[in-house]
């Protein structure tokens, strides 16, 4: 049963990271379209994103987390579905990362190796 799980959560992870960073191409708005958070200190957050891909001080993302739905009986991976579980805001660009600050995210959730996406209205935080 352990290794079905562990089976579950890598797959959640292959499905979600890119195979190749450069076969994304980079959204409209100029800002990098997913990154990932790689270093948690309190409320400072470093992601892997930067001035390269069009990250700008300012910018907000989404910190989203994959829910791994398993059939109870058989531990087949029925579905991964990715939510939001927190937002953060870039204060200091780098070429290839920034820092951000943590906005907020769900109680008891550490957000380290955790996708980020851009957020397209931040009004919605609000």
């Amino acid at each position: 049963m352990f290794a079905k799980y562990v089976l579950g959560l890598l797959l959640a992870a292959l499905a979600y990271c890119p195979m190749a960073a450069n076969a994304q191409s980079a959204p409209s708005n100029g800002m990098a379209d997913k990154g990932l958070i790689i270093r948690v200190m309190d409320r400072l957050l470093f992601i892997d994103v930067g001035r390269q891909e069009g990250v700008q001080a300012g910018d907000i993302f989404d910190i989203v987390d994959s829910e791994v739905v398993t059939h109870p009986l058989s531990g087949d991976t029925l579905s991964i579905t990715p939510r939001s579980v927190g937002a953060l805001q870039v204060r200091q660009v780098y070429p290839k990362m920034a820092l951000a600050e943590l906005m907020h995210i769900q109680a008891a959730r550490d957000p380290m190796l955790m996708r980020i996406e851009p957020i397209e209205n931040s009004e919605r935080l609000l």
